[in-house]
C-alpha cells in the first residue's frame, strides 16, 4: 500500500521540480549551460525514477508471491490443524519418554514417575515406541548405553516423521 503511494509522489516531485525550474530559469535570465546542467540532472534525476519505478514493480511482484505462498501454507495448516494437533501431542509424549527414561536410568527418577510416563504409550500411534517401550521392559533390567542410545534414535527419528 505505502508503495503505491510513493510511485505517484515521485513522479510529482519529478514534475514540480521541472517546473520550477523552468519558471525560474526563465524568470533569472539563466545562461544555456546552466539550464544544459539543470537538463541533464532533470534526465538523471528521470532515469533514477525509472530505476526506481522497476525495482518496486519487482517488488511488489514478489510481495504478491509471498501472500500466495502464506495464503497457501495457511490452507494447509487450517485444513489439517487437528492432525497436526495430535501429531505435536503424540512427539511431545516420545520427548516425554525420552526424558524421563534417561532420568530413570540415572537415578533421578522412581518407578512410579517411569510408569506413568510409560502408561501414556497407548496415546501414541507408532510401533517403532511400542516395540522399544517392550523391548526396554522385556530385560527387567536397566539398558545398556548402546541399546539405550539406539532407543532414543528410533524414538528421536520417529518425534522428526511427526512434525514433518
Amino acid at each position: 500500500m505505502i508503495i503505491r503511494v510513493i510511485r505517484p509522489l515521485l513522479v510529482l516531485s519529478v514534475t514540480v521540480i521541472f517546473t520550477i525550474t523552468s519558471i525560474s530559469c526563465s524568470a533569472e535570465g539563466v545562461s544555456l549551460e546552466e539550464f544544459s546542467g539543470l537538463s541533464t540532472q532533470l534526465q538523471a534525476t528521470e532515469n533514477q525514477l525509472k530505476e526506481l519505478q522497476i525495482k518496486l514493480a519487482d517488488s511488489e511482484f514478489r510481495v504478491t508471491q509471498y501472500e500466495n505462498t502464506l495464503r497457501q501454507y495457511t490452507t494447509i495448516v487450517d485444513a489439517d490443524y487437528p492432525n497436526l494437533l495430535k501429531r505435536v501431542e503424540q512427539a511431545r509424549l516420545i520427548m516425554e519418554m525420552i526424558t524421563v527414561s534417561a532420568s530413570y536410568q540415572q537415578g533421578l527418577v522412581t518407578d512410579s514417575e517411569m510408569m506413568s510416563v510409560i502408561a501414556n504409550v497407548e496415546k501414541i500411534d507408532s510401533t517403532v515406541v511400542k516395540e522399544g517401550v517392550i523391548q526396554m521392559m522385556a530385560d527387567g533390567s536397566i539398558m545398556n548405553e548402546d541399546e539405550a542410545g539406539e532407543l532414543v534414535t528410533s524414538w528421536l527419528n520417529e518425534v522428526h516423521r511427526l512434525l514433518q
